[in-house]
């Protein structure tokens, strides 16, 4: 492997994302370093060598995470979770000094974010993602985030490609488990049709209040589904080892095809 490969950074809301993204990637001819020898050197910068990361007032129940590093052909995607969409801003900014600047000028090909529309919209949410990048990144002399141009940031002077994806589909309201039930629907549908009714049936219990929030009602039958599929584990590991995406759902569900294009694009940015 090259000393100093070509990478991407891809943020995403939740660690849910971050296994999605990292299996159709997956299907894609990317591999996943298992190691920390696999990791090129300047790579590893990225991984948190101190605890607790986030000060000495950090709780103790709070894991030290690090990005998912992935390579194909010496192009490496390095896929990380912010921990919440309100720390997407933040974990970037956070991350980005890791690199120093010849390397980031010269290997760093883009930055790909990640997050669920919920409520809204991507023509909605893709201003206040902008908004906070630029907030994060205020006091930085390094880098620096225009609301008014979407589609670059600058780093260390150099401009680079920035693309938002907001699930479901760039489009609409909804989260990942919106495109997640769409593979289920192809892949499992009596079991989606049984979780339903699960699901339907808890949300009139009083002690469920919390289904009828926001889109709490697909995250909770998506629970359903990956615990019957692989009990007792978390739905990310239900996402890496079952057939919420496929080869096939890539190619023919709207839903799945446009999250995959998204992900063909941060493979394009290898040659520009």
């Amino acid at each position: 492997m090259s000393d100093n490969p070509l990478f991407s950074l891809v943020i995403c809301e939740g660690v849910h994302d971050v296994r999605a993204v990292c299996r159709i990637l997956d299907f894609k001819g990317f591999r996943e370093a298992e190691v920390f020898s696999d990791i090129p050197g300047p790579l590893r910068n990225a991984i948190p060598r101190q605890y607790p990361v986030q000060g000495n007032d950090a709780k103790l129940t709070w894991l030290v995470t690090h990005p998912s590093f992935l390579f194909r052909n010496g192009y490496w995607v390095l896929v990380s979770n912010a921990g919440g969409e309100s720390k997407l801003g933040t974990h970037l900014s956070g991350i980005l000094p890791a690199f120093r600047k010849e390397y980031a000028d010269a290997a760093l090909r883009g930055i790909a974010i990640l997050a669920d529309a919920d409520t809204k919209d991507a023509a909605k949410r893709k201003p206040e993602l902008l908004c906070q990048l630029r907030d994060a990144f205020r006091d930085s002399e390094n880098f620096e985030a225009d609301p008014s141009e979407p589609e670059r940031l600058k780093l260390y002077g150099n401009i680079k490609p920035l693309a938002m994806y907001i699930f479901p589909d760039n489009q609409g309201p909804g989260t990942l488990e919106t495109v997640l039930l769409a593979g289920a629907g192809r892949e499992y549908p009596e079991l989606l049709s049984k979780a339903d009714e699960y699901v339907a049936y808890a949300e009139t219990c009083p002690y469920a209040k919390d289904l009828s929030k926001n889109c709490n009602r697909e995250k909770a039958t998506v629970g359903v589904i990956a615990n019957a599929l692989r009990p007792g584990r978390a739905n990310q590991t239900s996402i890496q080892d079952n057939k919420w995406f496929t080869k096939e759902s890539l190619a023919q569900l709207p839903l799945h095809r446009s999250l995959s294009d998204f992900i063909d694009l941060i493979i394009s940015w290898e040659n520009p």
